[in-house]
């Protein structure tokens, strides 16, 4: 499998079109989350553990993993290891692996 990462150049257009080929996207709670709900992706989404704020801006996706830290304070604290199963959880319900 081929995995690609993209950094955000500030052009929007070029962001969507990127989103649009994305097969997964993996990203904290950042307007990415959004964009990627609006086009129906695949997401990964990470949280700090602020509970109104992950029900307000969580994942609007029809296939969707939110991974959630165990700080109010950021996402520093969230294991790859919880990232990857996550991860595995979604490839499979969407046919990527």
């Amino acid at each position: 499998s081929e995995y690609i990462t993209h950094k955000y150049d500030y052009n929007m257009k070029a962001l969507v079109n990127a989103l649009n080929r994305a097969k997964i996207i993996i990203t904290p709670d950042t307007s990415i989350v959004h964009l990627a709900s609006g086009l129906n992706k695949p997401i990964i989404a990470l949280y700090p553990k602020v509970d109104w704020n992950y029900e307000r801006f969580k994942p609007l996706s029809d296939n969707f993993e939110a991974v959630i830290s165990n700080s109010e304070e950021g996402i520093e604290d969230i294991k790859s290891t919880d990232l990857i199963k996550r991860f595995e959880v979604l490839a499979e319900k969407v046919g990527f692996l």
